[in-house]
């Protein structure tokens, strides 16, 4: 594994030993998943490059403040592996080198990043109208048993799940994707959509700028290798909370400027409407009905 004793990539990602005997794999193992994953991953990248582009591109970027996309490190895989059979996940203790792929459902992440969080709304009609999303191909907590192998087929294989921070506001969420599948966590906020493309999983993760920057910075410093750190994550909560009120002010801001505007259009149309007949007058007076006056010209041009 790049030349890393199980001791040093232990000691890299912050594991302990007692960790690592709880996730109960053997170490030969993990090599042989790194050492398939590393063959693979040229293929998976391609395959990462081509869902953007075909899905992700051109005019939906109108949904969308831009995107990112990676594909999952080797190590970062092992070091996930070892966390989620530590944690208990129940499908990753049937994890082996056969079937890993069948159960990651993020070696691809992509991360949609929107202004304001009613924008949401958006990029979640355009994405289920283009991609499948049918419950019967869920599977639910049968991964490995209700793994699709026709490579063709693309589909959502899990619902779309918003994860909230406690107290967020739920109503724009629950209107489409229901109340079963918005979820409220500590300090977490992210829309998520799994999508099985080309033989393998992938997750895109819709969230707002103001996030993404909590986000990033958690990432830095707590998680996934410090979560346990008590001043850290109160730190990370402090911001947290900062963000959410940023995020409500951009949805202040989103609000009060649309009402300016359409304001400010009503009043150009009034002015234009008096505009137009004042000309419509001024021409009858003089007796020219055949004639265009400025206000027909303008109208004119409107019209087309």
């Amino acid at each position: 594994m790049t030349g890393l004793t199980k001791e040093a990539f232990l000691t890299k990602y912050n594991i302990s030993e007692s960790a690592y005997e709880a996730a109960a794999i053997a170490w030969e193992e993990l090599e042989a998943i790194y050492d398939d994953y590393v063959g693979r991953y040229k293929d998976i990248e391609s395959i990462g490059g081509r869902f953007v582009q075909q899905y992700l591109g051109g005019d939906v970027r109108e949904y969308l403040h831009s995107v990112h996309w990676r594909v999952k490190e080797a190590e970062h895989l092992i070091a996930k592996i070892i966390r989620r059979r530590t944690e208990n996940y129940k499908k990753y203790q049937k994890l082996t080198k056969d079937n890993y792929l069948k159960i990651v459902t993020d070696i691809i992440g992509i991360r949609g990043l929107i202004v304001y969080k009613e924008k949401w709304v958006d990029f979640h009609q355009y994405i289920v109208s283009v991609i499948e999303n049918a419950s019967e191909n869920y599977v639910s907590s049968c991964y490995i048993e209700r793994f699709d192998e026709e490579v063709s087929h693309v589909y959502m294989a899990e619902p779309p799940e918003v994860h909230l921070r406690q107290g967020d506001d739920k109503a724009i969420y629950e209107a489409y994707i229901g109340s079963d599948n918005v979820k409220s966590k500590r300090n977490y906020r992210a829309v998520h959509y799994i999508v099985k493309y080309q033989g393998i999983y992938l997750e895109i993760q819709i969230r707002t700028l103001f996030e993404e920057g909590w986000s990033e910075l958690d990432h830095l410093v707590c998680y996934p290798y410090h979560k346990k750190d008590a001043v850290l994550n109160q730190y990370s909560a402090l911001l947290n909370r900062l963000v959410g009120l940023a995020d409500e002010m951009g949805t202040f801001f989103m609000t009060l400027t649309g009402e300016q505007c359409q304001s400010e259009e009503e009043s150009v149309q009034e002015a234009f409407s008096c505009m137009v007949n004042e000309e419509k007058t001024a021409a009858a007076e003089e007796h020219k009905p055949d004639s265009e006056s400025i206000g027909d010209l303008l109208t004119q041009v409107l019209n087309e």
